[in-house]
């Protein structure tokens, strides 16, 4: 919850001592949502999801959202049905929502920014631009034009292998609409330059006005219900609660003197830096509550290095991970229907979190824990309830002011909410930036990079699946019996090239290791591209991927 969260990067700041605090929402949606902050103001999606429905045309980019997100996909089918909308998809592979589409984009991975900068060159060329507000809400057009100038159809055409008539194509009918918005999903499979990415994604709604209106806007969306509302209160090794930095004088002043302790003015590592100081031996204690990083982080090998380094390793969780069998000290937690608290969606709404059932044996809730080993360290944190942690949120993250327990109701309240006076804010930037004006951010794509083409011949791409998640679904009989197992998919052209049949066990090896699953044929896989869902820990998929370089090249041989 978000309390739990609050709670927890106070502990470490206050009772430990360090900023040496992150979570998974790093690998992909903190990129996006802080490209979104330099450009436009605010770390948070734009609209609300409701409005989708009253876009005109939707570009649907990296989204998979009958896979990830089906109540976004039910918003987005509203619109094409009642609003006769248009839909644009743009994807490395092909998903159920480019039968819906009127223009589907299936580009090479990792190139995205390069087709959204050659979007915005037709724009510009074409004269489809809303001057009036590029003039009256931004600045830095000249240098932003400098750069797209070099991403013309022809040349993205080569980088991403679109073609040049679906570029211009896209660009007239994104432009051409009175609401345009744009979708863009994230999560730990979906890793690329997210920062650019969403910077990018910006400089398009700005130079077309889609920005600050209702149905308009970029919209972040984040793979779990609190991946919002874990990096608003905190838990990040630059920001205090609130996108306060650690190195602001005056926020850390202000923190100090509520929490009665000098806090650390040192940025400190994020979650790959933490594993890779700890392989060093430079970190000797890790502190994990609810992340299962063996699952899930890339590098499956680097990361078990690091904690087998480490003098001790505390593991805070709902089952017995496959981290948590590494750890020193399991302690055992309960889950979202045991507790009390708030989440905030991906719309910014905070809402309540009503206990439905009472705790078995000895497992304890993360705030109940957090303050016992707070206490065992020296350092007080006297909350009798979540009450009281949300009361402070609100005095020290002004983004939060006017939020309460009494008011949030049953349908919460989307922040900004500045007041207790204040009902929230579904809509960002109708009255402006508060940044004075948005910035339109110069671009560059860079390759991903990657390995020898001739010995790793095809690309991996870790995607998602509708029935799990990696965490409560994979121990639900009955999620289990719709979805037993993941598949390498791979293009007919490919498994006929390897003589490969659907159901066949595969061995595919990348630079970092190899792993046997498998192989299903399918037409959604364009050719030299393998799709392997990363929820599955008997997968071991992360045997293959590496933490510095998001793209992986892979080969593929029958076992």
């Amino acid at each position: 919850t978000n309390e739990e969260s609050f709670l927890l990067q106070k502990f470490m700041r206050s009772a430990i001592g360090t900023n040496n605090i992150d979570t998974s929402g790093r690998y992909s949606y903190e990129g996006l949502t802080e490209g979104l902050k330099e450009s436009l103001g605010y770390p948070a999606m734009t609209n609300s999801i409701k409005g989708i429905r009253g876009a005109d045309v939707i570009l649907a980019l990296r989204s998979d959202l009958r896979e990830t997100h089906p109540l976004v996909k039910t918003e987005v089918i509203i619109a094409l049905i009642r609003n006769r909308a248009k839909l644009i998809t743009a994807n490395n592979y092909k998903t159920w929502l480019d039968e819906k589409a009127h223009l589907s984009l299936i580009y090479r991975p990792g190139t995205e920014v390069a087709l959204i900068n050659g979007i915005i060159h037709v724009i510009l060329e074409e004269g489809l631009e809303d001057r009036n507000f590029i003039s009256s809400q931004t600045v830095g057009l000249g240098k932003m034009k400098k750069i797209v100038a070099l991403y013309d159809p022809t040349t993205v055409e080569k980088i991403t292998g679109v073609s040049s008539e679906l570029i211009i194509s896209s660009a007239r009918m994104y432009a051409q609409g009175e609401k345009s918005t744009i979708l863009i999903s994230t999560g730990l499979g979906l890793r690329g330059d997210e920062v650019r990415l969403a910077q990018a994604a910006a400089n398009l709604a700005l130079i077309t006005g889609n920005v600050g209106r209702e149905s308009t806007g970029v919209n972040i969306l984040g793979e779990k219900n609190n991946s919002q509302g874990v990096i608003d209160m905190g838990l990040t090794p630059e920001y205090f609660p609130g996108y306060q930095r650690v190195t602001d004088s005056a926020a850390r002043k202000k923190f100090e003197l509520a929490w009665e302790v000098n806090l650390s003015p040192d940025t400190g590592f994020n979650a790959l830096e933490i594993l890779r100081k700890a392989e060093e031996g430079k970190i000797k204690a890790l502190y994990l509550v609810g992340e299962n990083p063996v699952v899930t982080y890339p590098d499956r090998n680097q990361t078990l290095r690091a904690l087998d380094a480490l003098d001790y390793l505390v593991a805070q969780d709902l089952f017995l991970s496959e981290t948590a069998k590494h750890a020193n000290v399991v302690l055992p937690a309960i889950c979202f229907a045991e507790k009390e608290g708030t989440f905030t969606s991906i719309e910014r709404r905070v809402q309540r979190l009503h206990k439905a059932l009472d705790p078995q044996g000895k497992a304890r809730s993360d705030f109940d824990i957090i303050l016992s080993l707070s206490h065992q360290m020296g350092y007080q944190m006297d909350y009798i309830s979540p009450t009281q942690v949300i009361q402070e949120i609100s005095r020290l993250v002004p983004l939060y002011a006017g939020i309460t327990y009494e008011r949030l109701g049953d349908k919460g309240i989307q922040w900004p909410c500045v007041s207790t006076e204040s009902l929230g804010s579904k809509l960002l930037y109708e009255d402006g930036f508060p940044i004075g004006k948005a910035k339109l951010i110069p671009v560059y794509y860079e390759p991903l990079g990657g390995d020898s083409e001739k010995e790793f011949p095809m690309v991996l791409i870790t995607v998602h699946s509708l029935f799990h998640s990696g965490s409560f679904s994979l121990r639900s009989p009955g999620l289990n019996e719709l979805c037993p197992e993941g598949f390498a998919e791979l293009n007919a052209q490919d498994a006929h090239h390897l003589k490969i049949n659907s159901a066949d066990m595969v061995t595919i090896k990348s630079p970092k290791g190899e792993i046997k699953v498998r192989s299903k044929i399918t037409d959604r896989t364009p050719p030299g591209r393998v799709l392997i869902p990363y929820h599955f820990d008997h997968l071991m998929v992360n045997l293959l991927t590496e933490k510095d370089h998001p793209l992986t090249r892979i080969s593929v041989v029958k076992a």
